[in-house]
């Protein structure tokens, strides 16, 4: 309903489509990825924070399909479980159809896991489907805040499936380090600081300052 308003305002600018993102939630509307993985959750909204593990390579994938039936009636349909679905007119219930436009969008999938820190058990994970625009914004090690719809995964005849999110918007946590731009002054003091004979004590005592007696570690690191 939201995107609806929002493109009935564009169109008096003479646009007719746009990507519409949502960012800054609050805190109260995140929830941990073991929280999100609920039936009740199901084509509802979530939104959650964790780090990315794993991500594919992009590829195209239909997103919906619009058939004409033989009585003229055309209609759309929407891939369930990663397959197109037979349907049957709505209208006049026959099978009979033509092929009419399919829509394919790029796609990537991504599995977000949870943070490990404090946890007495594995690491929960789920996996994100990006579309557009999103598809190679991440790179596994991210640190990320995923909105988005959950859906649920399940093989026909099958009595379990699995839960899945289809992104509508990725947030990083920290600073995006592929999105700093540096200044000559900046490249002019990193130049400086490599001339110093002492730069990796100071690195060192920089790291984790009120850490004392484990300089070899800090070293490593």
């Amino acid at each position: 309903k939201i995107r609806s308003l929002i493109l009935d305002r564009l169109k008096m600018y003479d646009v007719q489509e746009a990507k519409i993102k949502f960012t800054n939630w609050p805190k109260s509307l995140k929830k941990g990825i073991t929280e999100v993985k609920r039936v009740e959750n199901i084509d509802k909204l979530v939104v959650f924070e964790g780090v990315v593990r794993k991500i594919t390579s992009s590829f195209p994938r239909v997103r919906e399909i619009e058939y004409e039936c033989e009585c003229g009636n055309c209609f759309k349909v929407e891939p369930i479980n990663g397959k197109i679905p037979k349907a049957p007119c709505p209208n006049c219930g026959s099978r009979k159809l033509t092929l009419v436009k399919e829509d394919e969008r790029d796609c990537q999938v991504i599995e977000v896991q949870e943070y490990p820190e404090g946890l007495r058990r594995q690491p929960d994970f789920i996996k994100v489907y990006l579309y557009d625009d999103l598809v190679g914004l991440v790179y596994p090690g991210d640190k990320v805040v995923v909105s988005g719809i959950l859906k649920e995964v399940r093989e026909p005849n099958k009595s379990h499936g699995d839960f899945c999110v289809e992104a509508i918007s990725i947030e990083f946590v920290e600073d995006d380090l592929r999105n700093i731009n540096l200044t000559a002054d900046d490249i002019a003091k990193i130049k400086e600081l490599a001339r110093d004979p002492q730069i990796y004590e100071k690195l060192t005592k920089s790291l984790a300052p009120t850490v004392k007696g484990h300089d070899v570690i800090k070293q490593a690191i």
